[in-house]
């Protein structure tokens, strides 16, 4: 009985305890809460989602504290009081708005109320959501052959993936690339190619927000009009806006020389903290407040990105600018020497040049038997289109091309029959249509034919329509119909021929305004110049010039007309301009006199030895004289209104033997070809 009653004394007790600390318990204290909430983001983007502001216009605030209770609030002020609340811990949550009510920003904190009111800060540090990044790139197709793109993006934490375009539409110039990435910043970097060589590219800045689309179209444009921003704002470490500026570079800048673009932060503001990435045409240059490169010729796109410490913050500025060559206008500057099948190029032996008239260039090398159309891609060739004999083109041997800038036909002769083929060139594809060809025949009479065996250059006459080729060894011109219609009216079974005349052409060449003509020979160290006659035919009423009588055209090999009425030949060691006179001295007739000789190692002009061609600039003010034996150019300047040669300055090849040149349309480039080097000069020419 005893150990019973014990038990239940325990348990009245344990009731009486229980009952007394119930009626003894007070009501939690209630206090006061003042909220301050800090937003850590920047609005300095590149690419934003659009109808999206993201700017945060209001703050939705929930807090769960002691015995389970909770609030609910809104604001549109980063600081609010939220009084009646239970003392103790609480959990507290606030999200940052748009004045869509989107949702871009959160941030939590803890804190403890007590019977004094208290004060706690939360910081708004963590994105919201997924959103999708949808961005086009374009481009020029005409300006670009066999495109590919590179692309990379690179998260906050300096994570670089590289990516593929999810949509790809290369014949017109687009590439799409579209996915799906947490809140944030992102940048997004891409590279263009052009065959094998980076022609353009760009570095944008892409924010990503909750549930939203970003999209952005990036033109990667070749011919950018130039612009440099005069200032631009980088977010430090500490999240402190600066204003700064660049320099160091201007819209126009000196091309294969070295330059250096910096940031320059004001006095009163310290650059420690600004973190800074340069990219030039979508390539990584520097990390640095200072960039320092070499730009070929051309426009180019340099990206400056800032990353601060502020929540997907960044600064961001694109500089276009245009690399020129810098030197005397006219005077070629070497931009690259490009070798034998470098990415595809048929340049080896005994190559033959020219450009077609939209700018592309013709290509053809007797070792390779190839045809090859080309265009020139930041100092360099790319390849656009490759004929051989399979294709049914006449590659082999190929002797000499003519290109018509006003029909766009293309002539091109070959030793392989001999004969010539006639193209058309398209500019929309850049391809060739093969057109009407010829054999070597040039006359047939009763009984037989005429023929010749080989051929060596190409000559048209605009006027008459009458396309000239020289064959070697011979005195005999041949006449093909360069606006034939049809096969049959290619060849004219014609040819002009000086009877009872032992002088063999080696070369032939025109007069501007196309009212005189002349003809060399090598061999016989003489040169004939002639006019059209009243018929049209185009080599009347010839005088000629032959040493020794008139000396210093030995090995003449070159000729050309520098005006109607002035005649430049070059030969082994001497160029010399003949000057054309209505009325000779001691005559009763018309002609040429021989006025100037400039001869190799006299008067200052170094060595000229083995001129090979003869040519001008478009204007007519400069008279380039090519050079194999000492393998040089020599510059000359011709005066307006006397055609005066004035020497100006050599241009050393540095061992390359020069065999031919040409001149773009746009006159910006020089070309310079080989037969024994397998090499192809590219130079620059200042403007």
């Amino acid at each position: 009985m005893k150990h019973v009653r014990t038990m239940t004394g325990c348990i009245v007790l344990m009731m009486i305890l229980v009952i007394s600390f119930t009626s003894c318990k007070e009501e939690p204290g209630r206090s006061s809460l003042r909220l301050t909430v800090h937003s850590n983001e920047d609005q300095n983007r590149s690419i934003l989602p659009q109808d999206t502001p993201l700017e945060v216009s209001r703050y939705a605030v929930t807090g769960i504290g002691p015995q389970g209770s909770t609030f609910e609030m809104q604001s549109t002020s980063p600081t609010m009081e939220v009084e009646g609340l239970l003392m103790g811990n609480w959990e507290i949550t606030a999200v940052g708005q748009n004045l869509h009510g989107v949702n871009l920003v959160s941030g939590s904190a803890t804190c403890s109320l007590t019977s004094e009111p208290t004060n706690a800060l939360i910081e708004l540090d963590s994105l919201m959501g997924s959103g999708t990044m949808n961005v086009e790139f374009t481009w020029d197709t005409s300006k670009i052959s066999n495109p590919s793109i590179d692309l990379w993006v690179t998260d906050s934490d300096g994570l670089k993936t590289k990516v593929n375009p999810t949509t790809s539409n290369y014949i017109n110039g687009a590439v799409y690339y579209s996915a799906t990435y947490p809140a944030g910043s992102y940048m997004l970097q891409g590279r263009l190619y052009s065959g094998a060589t980076a022609v353009a590219g760009c570095v944008e800045v892409v924010r990503i927000v909750g549930g939203k689309t970003t999209e952005g179209a990036i033109a990667l444009d070749l011919d950018k009009y130039p612009e440099i921003p005069s200032t631009l704002t980088l977010i430090n470490k500490a999240g402190t806006p600066i204003e700064c500026s660049i320099s160091g570079i201007t819209t126009s800048v000196a091309a294969f020389q070295e330059i250096t673009a910096s940031i320059t932060v004001p006095e009163s503001e310290s650059n420690e903290g600004l973190g800074v990435l340069w990219f030039l045409d979508g390539e990584e240059l520097s990390s640095s407040l200072d960039c320092t490169f070499t730009p070929s010729t051309g426009t180019h796109r340099l990206d400056l990105i800032a990353k601060g410490a502020l929540l997907a913050s960044s600064g961001s500025a694109s500089i276009s600018f245009k690399a020129i060559v810098a030197g005397t206008p006219g005077y070629p500057v070497l931009a690259n020497t490009v070798t034998d099948n470098t990415d595809g190029l048929k340049i080896s032996g005994n190559t033959k040049i020219a450009f077609l008239p939209d700018g592309k260039i013709l290509l053809a090398s007797s070792i390779h038997a190839s045809l090859q159309i080309c265009r020139i891609v930041r100092d360099s060739l790319e390849v656009i289109r490759t004929y051989t004999l399979s294709d049914g083109f006449n590659t082999s041997m190929v002797t000499d091309m003519l290109v018509d800038k006003n029909t766009s036909k293309v002539a091109i002769a070959d030793n392989l029959n001999p004969g010539i083929t006639l193209y058309q060139y398209n500019t929309s594809n850049a391809s060739l249509t093969k057109l009407f060809s010829r054999d070597n025949v040039t006359f047939i009479y009763e009984g037989g034919e005429t023929t010749f065996t080989s051929i060596s250059s190409l000559m048209l006459d605009p006027i008459s329509g009458i396309l000239y080729n020289v064959v070697p060894g011979t005195n005999m011109l041949p006449y093909s119909n360069f606006f034939a219609t049809q096969a049959s009216e290619f060849n004219m079974y014609s040819y002009k021929y000086w009877f009872m005349d032992p002088d063999t052409i080696s070369g032939i060449t025109m007069s501007p305004f196309l009212n005189r003509a002349a003809w060399y020979s090598t061999e016989q160290n003489v040169i004939k110049i002639g006019k059209r006659t009243s018929d049209g035919q185009l080599f009347g009423y010839l005088r000629e010039y032959a040493s020794p009588e008139t000396p210093y055209l030995t090995g003449i090999s070159a000729a050309e007309f520098i005006s109607d009425t002035s005649l430049v030949t070059g030969g082994d060691t001497a160029l010399n301009r003949f000057e054309y006179s209505q009325l000779l001295p001691d005559t009763n007739e018309d002609g040429w006199e021989q006025v100037e000789t400039w001869l190799s190692g006299a008067d200052g002009i170094g060595e000229m030895q083995g001129i090979v061609q003869l040519f001008t600039d478009a204007s007519r003010s400069l008279l380039y004289v090519l050079c194999e034996g000492s393998k040089n150019i020599k510059v000359f300047s011709i005066q307006q209104g006397s055609d005066t040669l004035m020497y100006q300055q050599t241009i050393a090849l540095e061992g390359f033997t020069p065999s031919e040149a040409v001149i773009s349309p746009d006159k910006l480039n020089m070309l310079i070809v080989s037969d024994t080097n397998n090499q192809l000069l590219i130079f620059s020419i200042p403007q």
